[in-house]
């Protein structure tokens, strides 16, 4: 943990409540406020590109992923490959509700507010009638 009582950043994530702990989750004692962001945090990461499962950048992998549902781009920012796969396994939203979608994407589609992957999803559904639970960049 930091100074703060926060996750640090990268791997492995640190246990809390018997869940790997997102380094945008805020901490409070002994408890994560699982369905928060700390607000700080997410503005460090929105501004330097850093993942918000790990806290590392994302500029050293080619590409990224972002959660989106219903069309709209789900709080908290982007994440490494593997980092989307873990959010995917241990966060029940994540996991259970299936109307998130992981898209991956370039950095550059972030100053479009992620309008170019949001449109690749929807070209994707009118193409082959669903939705699918991860779009890689090429399908």
């Amino acid at each position: 943990m930091s100074e703060e009582g926060q996750p640090e950043r990268g791997w492995p994530r640190p246990l809390i409540e018997q869940r790997p702990a997102p380094w945008l989750a805020p901490v409070i004692g002994d408890y994560v406020a699982w369905t928060a962001l700390n607000s700080r945090r997410l503005a460090e990461a929105d501004q330097h590109w850093l993942c918000q499962v790990c806290g590392c950048s994302l500029a050293s992998a080619p590409t990224a992923w972002i959660a989106v549902s219903e069309g709209e781009v789900a709080a908290g920012g982007a994440m490494h490959r593997r980092c989307m796969h873990l959010a995917r396994t241990v966060c029940p939203e994540l996991r259970d509700d299936l109307a998130y979608v992981f898209i991956e994407v370039h950095q550059s589609e972030r100053t479009c507010d992620w309008k170019a992957a949001v449109a690749r999803l929807t070209a994707y559904e009118e193409q082959h009638g669903q939705v699918p639970r991860i779009l890689p960049l090429h399908t």
